[in-house]
């Protein structure tokens, strides 16, 4: 984000042979969200589901019941999206076969289908009970108008976004240098997530500390150990700070085979903090209006030239929330794109390929 004029929004490098984060183990279901069993008899599941209302508001209770046959047993609650299915919320049935599945209403969506399902167990078959249009996740807020969003592209790519599937379906890991990290920049941190969560379904898990500076000068190092590494430095020792300017954020993806979008594999955010910003998310320039800006240059957003919306690149008049633009772009580079090419929910993603790095100002 710029302070007080417009600058070349982003630089291009390409890159070979960037490592990629490596992904953490995922103790969940097969691509169609059914575990595998060897068994020669099974019986057959009965699965009987209770749905609340189709509506409700973002952050809000939400919990399906049921009974299912086969005892305590794992069940799902999911939404299909190209590639699979995505799950919304997991619990356990009682030895008596009773459940209640706690759903997830911080995505802010309309999932158009979504189901219950048991997975196959040793005793018993997989079952699933579906609904078209059932659960529609509303805004806590009204956002201020516009349409106008851009996604990054550059070189050989039309785009860039993460993946919701692979073996962390939906789940973007991230940690915090807390060297220079104002007070409650922590909690700013976590609610500025929160809200690129609601607008794109991608959760953010915080891992921890780091001493880790992205792009600080003699690294080329964006994000080791995380997805996201987030840090507060100073343009003498982070050089893509310099010049009006209130924050930088490297972004690395690599070509996917059959399209030009690029997949994101890791990503800095590092702010200025020479510079004065307004602790929370009011008017101008403050560090949760930083914050939200840049991580939409993480998730795949460029600058536009409408100053409502937040990846504006100067700090505006407006309160620090995405407005209908930023919105109707997030969307597009959020778990619902789905699947790249050859990948599927719950298995790993290929990283092979050309990588490019983009560098926002």
């Amino acid at each position: 984000m710029n302070f007080r004029r417009a600058i070349p929004a982003l630089a291009l490098v390409l890159v070979v042979g960037l490592p990629a984060v490596p992904a953490a183990a995922y103790a969940g279901t097969s691509p169609t969200g059914e575990a595998a069993s060897a068994r020669a008899t099974a019986e057959v599941t009965n699965l009987r589901v209770r749905w609340p209302g189709a509506k409700v508001r973002q952050g809000r209770r939400y919990v399906v019941k049921g009974r299912v046959s086969g005892g305590a047993r794992a069940l799902l609650v999911q939404r299909r999206i190209p590639g699979g299915w995505f799950t919304l919320g997991r619990a356990k049935s009682a030895a008596n076969g009773e459940f209640r599945i706690k759903v997830g209403t911080r995505w802010v969506a309309r999932h158009r289908t979504i189901r219950v399902l048991a997975p196959a167990t040793t005793t018993h078959d997989a079952a699933a009970v579906t609904r078209d249009g059932a659960l529609t996740v509303t805004r806590n807020y009204r956002p201020r108008g516009g349409k106008a969003w851009k996604p990054i592209a550059g070189g050989p790519s039309k785009g860039q976004r993460w993946t919701p599937c692979g073996v962390r379906p939906g789940v973007i890991t991230y940690r915090v240098n807390p060297k220079g990290l104002p007070r409650r920049g922590l909690r700013e941190i976590r609610k500025a997530v929160g809200k690129a969560t609601a607008a794109t379904g991608f959760s953010f898990r915080y891992l921890g500390k780091t001493r880790h500076v992205p792009l600080k000068k003699g690294s080329n190092e964006i994000s080791p150990g995380a997805n996201l590494t987030i840090a507060y430095s100073t343009p003498r020792k982070v050089p893509a700070l310099r010049g009006p300017v209130l924050a930088t954020t490297p972004v690395a993806a690599v070509g996917a085979f059959g399209t030009s979008i690029f997949r994101v594999i890791e990503a800095g955010l590092v702010i200025d903090k020479t510079h004065r910003l307004r602790a929370g998310f009011g008017r101008g320039a403050t560090r949760g209006g930083t914050l939200i800006h840049e991580l939409g240059h993480v998730m795949g957003l460029d600058h536009v030239r409408d100053p409502r919306q937040m990846m504006y690149p100067s700090p505006t008049r407006h309160d620090a929330s995405y407005a209908k633009g930023d919105l109707r772009g997030l969307k597009k580079v959020g778990v619902a794109a789905g699947c790249f090419p050859g990948e599927a929910v719950g298995r790993v993603s290929p990283t092979r390929g050309r990588v490019l790095v983009t560098i926002h100002r």
